[in-house]
This record gives structure tokens, sequence and C-alpha cells, in this order.
């Protein structure tokens, strides 16, 4: 029998390992399709000098997303793979965002009721040092913004939403269950040892003192207050004055008791600063950038700037960490791209010394920052 199980174990952990080999290669495969695809048809493929070899990191604007419930930490899919929340996503990219003087403004779709405190002030803090750094950034509501959805956008320089969205719910709320009843009925007693008289407040086996309310009744109301002033910070100014109501935070309070609201009345409240979707604010992101750095062309959109994090991983497993290592990879995939189309390497080559690029694989990948 043991001999059998050991078989089994044998052939299902083979399985695993073949299952893991495939899922690599696929990624590689993937990856080095996504390299090649970058290439332009034509004489020469990148459009290049190399006074100008910067240009292909031009300004840029990235487009984000907050989907679901905020928490801070990583997610589990039905395949027992893990990827970050969408909130722990978002702050890493404004976080990478903050480093890259290339993008120019940012665009953030929020679909989200709200989640944990930390993560959400976090992300709005990022937002504000963003702001300073002048790069434009809009947020727009998806079905839901509320609570710390709305904490997020408020952040933002200004907030489009769909006339049926929910938002709102600027407010703070500790939910806790007692059990003590029930706990009586089926026999069940708790045994609580702490040290510290307010170690077990909340416990669910006993009634809470009027003293360990009025505690959390502080703690709640304190965070209501920093709520409303966050609000009022991100939402007074009037430098977009044609788009937005100059609140008070007497105002945003009289507002606010965690009243959830339409897009629309929202709008009329002065929480929201535009009736629209995602493309009414994508446009009007892109004309306030073209007007305000003289482009004449819509600037290039991308999704993500952690992707140059997942292209350094590929780097490392070919063991090329380094820079001068990176180079020499970079030329590898250039060498392999002239064998599939000769002319257009050897006019890029005439015209763009490969020789003095030290800065890997960005001509290659473009797409990646």
């Amino acid at each position: 029998m043991s001999k059998l199980i050991n078989i089994l174990t044998l052939k299902k952990m083979k399985r695993e390992h073949y299952f893991s080999i495939i899922i690599l290669t696929l990624s590689i495969i993937g990856i080095f399709l996504s390299l090649f695809n970058n290439f332009n048809e034509t004489k020469n493929p990148f459009n290049l000098k190399n006074k100008d070899f910067i240009s292909i990191n031009k300004a840029k604007i990235l487009s984000l997303s907050l989907d679901g419930p905020m928490y801070e930490g990583e997610s589990s899919s039905m395949l027992g793979m893990t990827s970050m929340s969408s909130a722990s996503r978002l702050k890493a990219e404004l976080a990478k965002a903050l480093k890259n003087d290339n993008i120019k403004g940012i665009i953030i779709r929020i679909n989200s009721p709200g989640g944990t405190v930390g993560i959400s002030q976090e992300i709005y803090s990022l937002i504000t040092q963003l702001k300073k750094k002048n790069k434009l950034i809009i947020a727009t509501m998806g079905d839901v913004a509320a609570s710390g959805g709305y904490y997020v956008a408020s952040a933002c320089d200004l907030i489009f939403a769909n006339k049926s969205a929910l938002t709102g719910s600027i407010g703070v709320i500790l939910n806790t269950l007692n059990y003590e009843s029930l706990a009586q009925k089926l026999g069940v007693k708790s045994v609580t040892i702490k040290a510290g008289k307010y170690k077990d407040s909340g416990n669910p086996f006993r009634q809470m003192s009027a003293e360990e309310k009025a505690i959390f009744q502080d703690l709640i109301d304190e965070t209501y207050d920093e709520f409303i002033h966050d609000v009022y910070l991100g939402r007074h100014s009037l430098k977009y004055g044609d788009f937005r109501k100059d609140l008070t935070e007497e105002d945003i309070r009289l507002i606010a008791e965690g009243r959830i609201y339409t897009g629309k009345k929202a709008y009329e409240y002065g929480l929201v600063d535009k009736l629209g979707g995602y493309d009414d604010a994508l446009s009007l992101l892109q004309s306030m950038l073209k007007k305000k750095y003289g482009h004449k062309e819509d600037l290039k959109i991308i999704e993500s700037l952690l992707a140059s994090d997942s292209l350094d991983s590929i780097f490392n497993i070919f063991g090329s960490d380094s820079a001068e290592g990176k180079v020499l990879f970079s030329r590898k995939l250039l060498n392999l791209r002239c064998l599939i189309n000769s002319e257009s390497c050897s006019n890029f080559n005439n015209e763009f010394n490969v020789e003095k690029l030290n800065s890997p694989i960005l001509v290659i990948a473009p797409q990646f920052l």
C-alpha cells in the first residue's frame, strides 16, 4: 500500500513539475513575442538616431484601476496562485510613477466600496505627492466609489462620475458581534487571560462596558475627522475652478454623514467635478496635457510601470542582472531579430550605433519603462 502511495505521489510531483515548466516556457515565449512585435516593419525599425534615442520615453499617461475591497496584501486565484490586491498594486504603480519623469498624467478608474483605513491613506498620500510633482491626476468612478474609494478620488485633481454611480459614504464604521447569550445556551464559556485592562475590549463573549464603548467611539470620531479634513484638503483647491465648487470643511461635514449619493447628486453637492465616464475623463486629460506641454498629438497611454520589474526577473533568470549583462542580452535579441529581417536591422545599424547602447532593452522593448 505504501509503495502504491509513493508511486502516486511521484506521478503527482512529475505532473506538477511538467506544469511548472509549461507555464515558464509560455511566459518566456510571450515576452519574446512582445519584444519582437515592437519592431516596426519599416526601413528604420525604431525611427531613431543617436541624438534622440531617449525620445522613445516621451510623455505618457498612466492608466490605472482600483477594483473591489481595499486591503493591503495578496489575493488568491482558483488555481492557488497569488497576486497583489488591487489596492496594493495601485500603491506600487503610484510609487513607481513618482520616480518616472515621463509620466505626465494619471487616470485612475475606481470601482470600490472602500476598505481599510491604512491602505486608503497610503494611496491618498502618494497621489498628493504626485500632484506636487506637477503630474495631472483624474479619477473616474465605475459602478461604486464609496468610502475609501471616494477618499482616494478626493485626492485627485478632478473627479468624473456617471449619473448612476454610487459614491459618498464618507464615514467610518466598526462592527462587533456578541455571542454571550448564544454561548450560555450552548454551555460554552470563554476564558480570557490578559495583561492590560482593555486588552480584550470587544470580546464577543461578554457585554462591552460603557467605558470601552467610549474608547471605540473616540477612535472612530478621530478617524472620521481625519477623513473629513483630508477630503477638504483634496477638494478645496480652485486650481480647476471651472469645474469645481468651493467647499469648506464644514460643507463637507454636512454633506458626509456616511450617506450614499448617486453621481448626479454628488455633482450637485460638489463632491464630483464632472459627469461622464472613463472615455470622457481620458479625453479631458489628453486635452489638458497637450495644452500644458504643447503637444499636437495625444500622449501614449500605458497601463503599468511594474512590467519593467517582470523584465528584470527574466534578466535574472538568464544570469544577466548586471548592466553589462543586460546590454549583452539586448544585443543578442537584436541579432536574433536581424535573422528575421536583416534589411531593417542593417538600415537601423547605419543610423544608430548599437555599440554605444548603454541602456539595455529599452530600445528593443520600448513598452517597458
